[in-house]
């Protein structure tokens, strides 16, 4: 019985590995796996990423002349330009001669040709396939800023756009007491003094026939001069203040015999005047007249 007991165990012995022991690989095995493989993985990926940034260099170095060909920009089209001529509408935009719809930026062409002083607003577009659409808004003359060093030509903005010489002086309202040197250089508070400039001989222009004088000197009152008018309007509110008046010698011209009627209103009548009249509107809600001699 014990032999065939012995006989049997071996006999099952051979029939395969001992139930005890592991088939699979071995630890040391598998700890050589554990890192072999990710860093496997990381070699393949760069692998695919190197070939595909060689594959696209290659495509980019085959089709980047033909897409410049095709792009390249051959011609600008200007449009709302009156005083710009067209040739410095070019040389503002300073293109680059191997310059392509793809190369070129809208936004920084536009901020180049509003720095020239006639031109206010610039928009520039792509028009596929070669073109380039110029948009101006050029700045409009308003007045002109006379003094004894030089004269310039100004927008509604006070702007200067030009130097003038005496015999291409337009027939547009005057202003003094501004050092135009300054004003060309952008100094912002002489700019808002101009604006302010302007925006009383506009009104004044509107009103009566000749041509406004406005004095900016001061720019706590501003003083215009129009027909034999002195006109003190202060340092703001100029609308308003005008406003008052026109109503005031409206009234007046329709009760020219009114008791209330103010002294020298009766000489003012359908934008002239007569006499040599100071008007005070420094003062909120109040017109004082005066004569001068």
């Amino acid at each position: 019985m014990k032999l065939w007991r012995i006989r049997h165990r071996s006999a099952r012995r051979k029939q395969g590995p001992r139930p005890n022991l592991s088939t699979g690989p071995s630890r040391s095995t598998r700890r050589r796996w554990r890192w072999i493989r990710p860093v496997g993985k990381v070699v393949l990926g760069l692998m695919l990423v190197g070939l595909t940034v060689w594959v696209a260099t290659l495509g980019y170095q085959t089709a980047a002349p033909m897409v410049a060909t095709w792009l390249a920009v051959k011609d600008v089209m200007v449009s709302g330009h009156n005083q710009v001529p067209r040739a410095e509408v070019l040389d503002y935009l300073k293109l680059d001669p191997h310059a392509t719809l793809l190369s070129v930026n809208p936004r920084p062409l536009g901020k180049r040709l509003e720095a020239h002083p006639w031109i206010k607003r610039a928009d520039v577009k792509r028009v596929l396939p070669n073109t380039l659409h110029v948009y101006i808004v050029e700045r409009q003359a308003a007045a002109v800023l006379r003094s004894s060093a030089m004269t310039l030509l100004l927008d509604e903005e006070g702007h200067p756009l030009s130097v003038l010489s005496e015999s291409m002086e337009p027939g547009l309202p005057i202003i003094v007491g501004l050092n135009p040197k300054r004003l060309m250089s952008g100094e912002r508070e002489l700019i808002k003094a101009a604006q302010r400039g302007v925006e009383v001989a506009g009104m004044l222009a509107r009103a009566f026939d000749g041509r406004p004088e406005v004095d900016v000197s001061n720019g706590e009152n501003i003083v215009a001069y129009v027909q034999g008018l002195r006109l003190q309007f202060g340092g703001s509110s100029f609308e308003e203040k005008w406003e008052l008046y026109r109503k005031l010698e409206s009234h007046v011209a329709s009760n020219p015999n009114h008791p209330n009627t103010l002294n020298g209103l009766n000489h003012l009548n359908h934008g002239r005047a007569d006499g040599r009249s100071d008007i005070d509107l420094r003062y909120p809600g109040k017109v004082i007249v005066r004569e001068r001699g």
